[in-house]
C-alpha cells in the first residue's frame, strides 16, 4: 500500500538506535513514513517532513489536517469522475496513493495506456474502498508534520538536542519524476523547496550530525562518516546500496548485505560489530590485526585444501565425494579449488 518502503534490515536498524532515544523524535524526508510507522510500537511522539505531493498527503493526514487536493480545470476532461472521491480525507489520500501506479497515463495516446487507464477506472470503486479501509486501520499518529525543505525543517522546527533520522532521496528532481502523475492532474499547496547539489547534500550532512543522537542514510560511502558507520544494506546486487552512520555505534552482527563483486557473482558483506561505544573501530593497529589474521587463516585453509587433494574433492560444505580421487591437479593459483562450484 505505502509506495518505496525502506527495506526490513533498514527498519530494524533504526528501531534498535530509536529505543535508546529519550523524548520526541524527529524525521526528515518521511517518503512513505516508514520510519515513523516502524517507531510505533516504542510509543514516542514522532513529527516529519517531506516535500512531495504523495508524502505531504501522508503526513498531513496522519498528523490530523485536511488534504487541500483539487483537479486541476485541464485534467477534469479525463478525470472529472474522480470528483466524488475527493473528501479531503482518507478518501483523498487513497485517490493519490493508488493515483500513483497510473495518473502518469492519463491522455496518452496509445492503446495500451489508455486501456489501463479504463481498467483502472472499471475497478476504481472496490480499489479505492479497499484502500481506505486499510488506511482507517493505521494507528499511527504523527506529532507534527513539516512541509518544506529539510534544512529550513533542521534550522527552524527540529531542537538543537531532539534525536533526528532521515534517509535523503540525493538524486536530482527525483521528486518530480516519481510522483509525475499527481503534479500534472492536481493543485495542491506546494511547499517551497530547492533540488540538492553537492553543497547541499553536506549541509544537510552537518546539520544531522551536529547532535546528540542522530541517524542518517546515504547511498554513497561517505568516508569522513566512517567512524560513524552501523550499517550496510544491499538487498540485491541491482538494489540501491544504502550506508548507514548513527552517532550510537551498536554491534550489527550478522545483518547480511548483497554486495556485487563483478563476473556475474555476488558475496556477502556483514557490517563489522562495534564492540566499544563511542569509538571506531578501523585503526592503524586493528587493520594490522585484520591483516595478520586473515593471512593466517588463509595459510591454514590452503594447507586444508591441498591435504583433500589426496583424498578427493570437497564441495563448499566440506563433504568429500572420493568417485575422483585420483584427480590432483584442481587446484587454483589462490589456493581456492575451481571445481568446487561444480
Amino acid at each position: 500500500m505505502f509506495q518505496g518502503t525502506i527495506p526490513p534490515p533498514l527498519r530494524s536498524i533504526v528501531h534498535e538506535h530509536a529505543a535508546s532515544w529519550e523524548g520526541d523524535v524527529w524525521v526528515g524526508c518521511s517518503g512513505n513514513l516508514t520510519i515513523e510507522r516502524t517507531l510505533v510500537d516504542l510509543q514516542k511522539r514522532v513529527h516529519s517532513n517531506d516535500v512531495n505531493p504523495y508524502s505531504c498527503a501522508l503526513g498531513w493526514h496522519f498528523s490530523g489536517q485536511p488534504l487541500d487536493y483539487r483537479l486541476k480545470p485541464e485534467s477534469a476532461e479525463h478525470l472529472d469522475w474522480l470528483e466524488p472521491y475527493l473528501d479531503g480525507g482518507v478518501g483523498t489520500l487513497a485517490t493519490l496513493m493508488l493515483g500513483t501506479s497510473w495518473l502518469d497515463w492519463v491522455g496518452r495516446n496509445t492503446t495500451y495506456h489508455q486501456r489501463m487507464v479504463a481498467a483502472y477506472r472499471a475497478q476504481w470503486p472496490r480499489m479505492h474502498a479497499e484502500t481506505v479501509e486499510k488506511l482507517s486501520a493505521v494507528s499511527l499518529r504523527l506529532g507534527s508534520f513539516y512541509p518544506g525543505d529539510v534544512r529550513d525543517y533542521l534550522r527552524e522546527a527540529v531542537p538543537a538536542d531532539a534525536p533526528f533520522a532521515s534517509f535523503p532521496p540525493f538524486w536530482a528532481a527525483g521528486y518530480e519524476v516519481m510522483f509525475r502523475g499527481i503534479e500534472t492532474h492536481f493543485d495542491w499547496p506546494e511547499p517551497p523547496y530547492e533540488n540538492l547539489d553537492e553543497d547541499g547534500k553536506q549541509e544537510i550532512i552537518d546539520l544531522v550530525c551536529d547532535r546528540p543522537n542522530w541517524l542518517l542514510g546515504l547511498h554513497y560511502l561517505d568516508p569522513g562518516l566512517e567512524a560513524y558507520r552501523v550499517g550496510y544494506v544491499q538487498m540485491t546486487p541491482r538494489a540501491v546500496p544504502i550506508w548507514v552512520y548513527a552517532s550510537s555505534l551498536r554491534s550489527r552482527r550478522g545483518l547480511p548485505s548483497i554486495v556485487d563483486t563483478g563476473a556475474g557473482r555476488s558475496s556477502i558483506e556483514r557490517s563489522r560489530p562495534r564492540m566499544r561505544r563511542g569509538l571506531p573501530s578501523r585503526g592503524a593497529d586493528s587493520n594490522s590485526f585484520s591483516v595478520a589474521a586473515s593471512a593466517a587463516m588463509g595459510a591454514v585453509l590452503m594447507v586444508w585444501l591441498f591435504s583433500l587433494a589426496e583424498m578427493g574433492k570437497a564441495n563448499a560444505s566440506g563433504r568429500l565425494y572420493k568417485d575422483d580421487a585420483s584427480e590432483r591437479a584442481w587446484m587454483t593459483e589462490c589456493g581456492l579449488p575451481h571445481r568446487i562450484f561444480h
